[in-house]
């Protein structure tokens, strides 16, 4: 016998994630957009919140408005298929940004700032 009713499924349970601002200025732009193709590359919704704002990842713009003198702390929260993958890139990537900001050559390459006088573009 067949059931008229649709098929109903479980909604993929949310993954959670805590995680500091790479540095005091909160994100940067070009931090920003890996984090937007990262999250795009995922079948998984992927949201942050940070002192009570909450943002979708896909958004470059919402992403640039996090302030971390509202709260240090980024709350990463995802929730699909590829939830969890997505997260593991998510906090590899920002254990990078961290190395990079106690590293400056590699800071340099990765986010364009440039100590003064250094700055290839002038």
């Amino acid at each position: 016998m067949l059931l008229d009713s649709p098929l109903q499924t479980e909604p993929e349970p949310a993954q959670t994630l805590h995680l500091r601002f790479p540095d005091r200025c909160g994100l940067r732009g070009r931090q920003a957009a890996m984090l937007v193709r990262l999250a795009q590359s995922f079948n998984a919704r992927l949201e942050l919140t940070s002192g009570g704002m909450e943002t979708d990842a896909r958004n470059i713009m919402d992403l640039l408005a996090l302030d971390p003198e509202r709260s240090p702390v980024l709350t990463v929260t995802a929730a699909g298929p590829e939830a969890e993958p997505m997260l593991a890139a998510i906090e590899e990537l920002f254990d990078r940004w961290a190395r990079a900001a106690r590293e400056p050559a590699v800071d340099m390459m990765l986010t364009g700032r440039f100590p003064a006088g250094l700055n290839p573009t002038g």
